[in-house]
């Protein structure tokens, strides 16, 4: 296992035009940023994946806001 501040700090290294920011959240919370609050993420990692099925929810349309 590999704290997210090392996985952090070596990718922006390697990529130095890009900056990783991390937020803490537990898994629920975190999932809700973006499916419920529309926080825009490209990553969502999570201890318990088993909620990302069961919390992804509608949009407006009828879609669903998914979390892969």
């Amino acid at each position: 296992m590999v704290p997210f501040a090392q996985i952090q700090t070596a990718f922006e290294q390697a990529n130095p035009d890009i900056n990783v920011e991390l937020q803490s959240y537990g898994s629920i919370q975190a999932i809700r940023q973006v499916t419920e609050l529309g926080q825009e993420a490209d990553i969502v990692a999570v201890a318990d994946d088993s909620l990302i099925p069961m919390m992804n929810v509608p949009e407006q349309d009828g879609r669903r806001q998914n979390l892969r």
